[in-house]
């Protein structure tokens, strides 16, 4: 799974550039891909007004500087951690055999001399995100993200308060091979299924008809697992 230090998933070039990295890729030695972009979404009742800070949105091209809906900037480099003592990245504080570990805010309008579009009343939070990997064989297909959020009004502008928080997650799953796929364009991207399991705050996509051979039978899935409250 790719992940950047302002905010997004995936690597919504990945279909032209397949050698380039991988965007949501498994098996990892296929080309078999289940993301092209997502990202966080923040909104909260500030004072009476609603605001909306989104990482991702959907772009035909994916992130684009300065572009609406694209509202988080880079606070930190992305580093890294692992508890296996042979890893040049070992450390006594990793959770995971690779940790991987960011930061992003939305408090700036504007990005390298850009002016981030309808950026206009940011929630000046500030995101912390983990990714957890782990490569046994029963945890070798998915990643866990944990993202720490912050009102940081206080810090960036005029202290406010949150009210009536909301969290999500926005996720354009594509499940195709990009190895294997002779489509382009919209081709490529409209043979999707896609289904959302309530009892699990599960949504999920698959390959619904693509003609690639071999065909793919994996599906690609974002699931809330949990949330805790911070009054502090």
């Amino acid at each position: 799974l790719s992940i950047t230090n302002f905010g997004t998933l995936g690597k919504p070039d990945v279909r032209n550039n397949p050698e380039s990295g991988s965007s949501m890729r498994f098996p990892k030695s296929t080309g078999t891909e289940h993301l092209f972009e997502a990202g966080i979404w923040i909104g909260a009742d500030v004072g009476g007004q609603i605001r909306l800070s989104s990482s991702s949105v959907t772009n035909p091209s994916g992130y684009a500087r300065g572009a609406r809906g694209f509202e988080f900037t880079s606070e930190t480099i992305i580093t890294r951690r692992s508890t296996d003592p042979n890893n040049e990245f070992f450390s006594v504080s990793a959770i995971s055999e690779k940790d991987i570990l960011t930061a992003f805010t939305d408090r700036r309008r504007s990005v390298n001399g850009t002016e981030i579009q309808g950026h206009d009343n940011p929630l000046y939070t500030d995101v912390k995100l983990e990714s957890y990997n782990w490569g046994f064989p029963f945890t070798e297909n998915f990643t866990i993200l944990k993202y720490d959020i912050t009102n940081n009004s206080d810090l960036h502008a005029l202290p406010e308060t949150w009210d009536s928080v909301y969290v999500g997650m926005y996720a354009d799953l594509v499940v195709r091979n990009v190895n294997s796929a002779t489509e382009t364009g919209g081709a490529f991207f409209n043979k999707n299924g896609v289904g959302f399991m309530d009892s699990l705050n599960t949504m999920y996509a698959f390959d619904a008809g693509s003609p690639d051979d071999p065909s793919i039978n994996t599906y690609g899935a974002v699931s809330i697992i949990g949330a805790e409250y911070r009054n502090s």
